[in-house]
C-alpha cells in the first residue's frame, strides 16, 4: 500500500507500507523491554537524536516508531554520539493498543544526561503499520513529468 502527500511545489512524499497484521505485531511479555532489541536510526544533521526507532522481539517481529513532538530546544533531545543506540535507555509504554496483547504503543528513550523523547509506532489513517519506508519526489523526477502528460 502506499499514501502519497502532494505538496504545491509540485513534491511529493510516498509512504511504502503493509498492514501491521496481529502475527506481526512484536510482543513485550513482561511488558518492561527485556528481550526486546532496539535500533536507533535516522540520525540526522542538526542533532545526534534518532528520528526512528526498530523495535524487535525475540520472535523476530518489528515495527518502526518515530519521535514525536517538535522541540524548539535541540537540548531537550537525546543524543545518540555513538549512533548506534549503546548510551540510550529505552523504555516500552502503553502496551496493547487497537489489538489486545502486549505491543508496545511508545517508548522512551533517555540519554545518560536525563534528555528524553517518546517515540510512537507509525500509523496511517490511525492504525499501526509495518512500514516500508518513505521517499521524496520532486517536479524534476522523471516519473512526475510522465504522470503529469
Amino acid at each position: 500500500m502506499q499514501k502519497v502527500t502532494k505538496y504545491d511545489d509540485g513534491s511529493r512524499d510516498i509512504h511504502t507500507y503493509e498492514e501491521m497484521t496481529p502475527e506481526k505485531r512484536p510482543q513485550d511479555p513482561h511488558m518492561d523491554g527485556t528481550g526486546l532489541r532496539f535500533e536507533a536510526r535516522e540520525h540526522h544533521g542538526l542533532d545526534l537524536c534518532p528520528e526512528a526507532i526498530i523495535l524487535t522481539d525475540a520472535e523476530g517481529r518489528h515495527c518502526t516508531y518515530v519521535a514525536q513532538g517538535k522541540f524548539s530546544d535541540e537540548a531537550e533531545r537525546p543524543q545518540d554520539s555513538d549512533r548506534d543506540g549503546r548510551s540510550l535507555h529505552f523504555e516500552t509504554l502503553e502496551h496493547g493498543g487497537e489489538h489486545p496483547d502486549k505491543m508496545p504503543q511508545a517508548l522512551r528513550v533517555t540519554d545518560p544526561q536525563g534528555r528524553s523523547c517518546l517515540y510512537r509506532p507509525i500509523t496511517e489513517d490511525g492504525k499501526v503499520v509495518d512500514s516500508r519506508g518513505y521517499r521524496r519526489e520532486t517536479p524534476d523526477w522523471p516519473g512526475q513529468r510522465a504522470e503529469a502528460a
